[in-house]
């Protein structure tokens, strides 16, 4: 890596080191402060989202707000369903009381079940006892491994982009490279957890891949809207969006995994 890289890539790493606790001590304990992450981590996405849609002001603000407050509400009389149900409705009300450009509407509402499901799933996968913990740590650990060795091995090995059109910056070597971390240390860490060698590897495999469309269609949003972060909350990383796009589709991947398996 050159200097501007190695100067990036360290910037990146003190951010992590940052991040990393804070959202490791919730998803190990649960309860209240896992909620407080996800209900934070719900608006600020919001928030992103509908910046990155050209609202500013309460545009942006009020709809993740409404959203994320008349959602919370409601999973507790509802479910994950209702909550996302309720969520877009909050929205959808946010709408008709605040201005809010007419051309950014129906993807603004589109976006609130797209982001909100899956961090209800987080919810209702850690609230499965001991074994909600361990899948929810072994998810976290794979889709920063992946994010982490896909970054890499992009950087130093380089060679043919994987979608120019998309995110010129993303690259064969660091897919294969992203994957292939991704099926060795969740793999260990599913034989660890007591899952068979072979579900661990295909499992991690799969989630690794999961996140990287994750990080491709988000970067496809950001592109036909004309930006290339969602925010710049975190330093080296960008927004908060731009940070958890592929577990947003790694944990959802999980959670359908284990409702398959397990039937819980």
């Amino acid at each position: 890596m050159n200097r501007v890289a190695t100067r990036e890539f360290a910037v990146r790493t003190a951010s992590a080191a940052v991040l990393v606790p804070l959202v490791l001590i919730p998803a190990w304990t649960g309860n209240w402060p896992l909620a407080i992450l996800l209900v934070a981590a719900g608006w600020q996405i919001g928030h992103e989202w509908f910046r990155m849609l050209g609202c500013h002001g309460l545009e942006a603000y009020v709809p993740p707000l409404s959203a994320t407050g008349i959602g919370l509400a409601a999973y507790y009389a509802a479910g994950p369903a209702g909550a996302v149900a309720a969520a877009f409705v909050g929205a959808a009300v946010a709408r008709i009381c605040i201005r809010w450009p007419d051309r950014t509407w129906p993807n603004g509402l589109l976006g609130v079940p797209i982001l909100a499901f899956p961090l209800t799933l987080v919810w209702e996968l850690r609230g499965d006892g001991d074994d909600g913990r361990n899948l929810l740590l072994w998810c976290l650990l794979v889709v920063w491994t992946t994010d982490t060795f896909a970054y890499l091995c992009g950087r130093v090995l380089r060679g043919r982009r994987l979608a120019p059109a998309i995110s010129p910056g993303k690259t064969w070597s660091g897919l294969f490279g992203g994957i292939f971390a991704a099926g060795v240390a969740g793999g260990l860490a599913g034989i660890m957890l007591g899952f068979p060698a072979e579900t661990a590897v295909i499992s991690a495999v799969s989630v690794g891949m999961a996140t990287i469309v994750g990080d491709l269609v988000m970067s496809a949003v950001k592109r036909a809207h004309g930006c290339k972060d969602t925010g710049r909350l975190i330093p080296g990383h960008g927004g908060v969006l731009d940070r958890v796009d592929g577990f947003l589709f790694g944990v959802t991947l999980v959670a359908i995994w284990k409702l398959v398996v397990k039937g819980t």
